[in-house]
């Protein structure tokens, strides 16, 4: 997956978990369409129920996907690119690597795409979902475990040295201690 692809396919992911999220609150659809929703997790998916059949939820679901897209500054063009982008790449793949602005700039460029609109929003987007997001299955992701770990495993042998040198001592401090 080249890195244009990526970026967008990233941000709608994300918008979709946003607006998925929406529908669930009290002015959105409400909890009782939790399962309804869990299915949702495209932004293909979550447009289609704009189509919803019944007027009430249909009105709900329109505004909550204006609104989300509003906020974000993404627009239909953006989503015709990700579309374009999308049917370009076939098979889905998985990439693990950071792209800044310039890459994404070049890439667009790839793909003749660069002059068409601005990406900005859909790029900050991307980067909100890279710093605020754990990465399951990327190098980012199993890089912060590992630092986790290490530093549990530096408290682990940081107490077991101070047991070692004063362990006498603390365990009559710990028996003398009334609770």
């Amino acid at each position: 997956m080249d890195d244009a692809c990526l970026v967008f396919k990233m941000a709608f992911d994300w918008l979709a978990v946003v607006i998925a999220d929406r529908l669930l609150l009290k002015d959105g659809l409400g909890p009782k369409f939790a399962p309804f929703l869990a299915e949702r997790t495209t932004i293909e998916k979550i447009l289609e129920l704009a189509e919803y059949p019944f007027p009430r939820q249909q009105t709900v679901i329109t505004s909550v996907i204006h609104r989300t897209f509003r906020e974000y500054n993404v627009n239909l063009s953006h989503y015709l690119i990700y579309r374009d982008l999308m049917s370009s790449i076939g098979e889905e793949s998985v990439s693990s690597h950071v792209v800044d602005s310039s890459m994404l700039r070049k890439s667009l460029e790839h793909h003749k795409i660069a002059g068409t609109t601005d990406c900005l929003p859909i790029y900050y987007i991307y980067k909100e979902v890279i710093e605020n997001t754990p990465l399951t299955g990327s190098h980012f992701y199993y890089y912060k475990r590992i630092h986790f770990y290490f530093s549990l495993l530096v408290a682990l042998l940081t107490s077991l040295i101070i047991s070692i040198f004063w362990g006498d001592e603390l365990v009559t401090i710990i028996a003398n201690l009334r609770f």
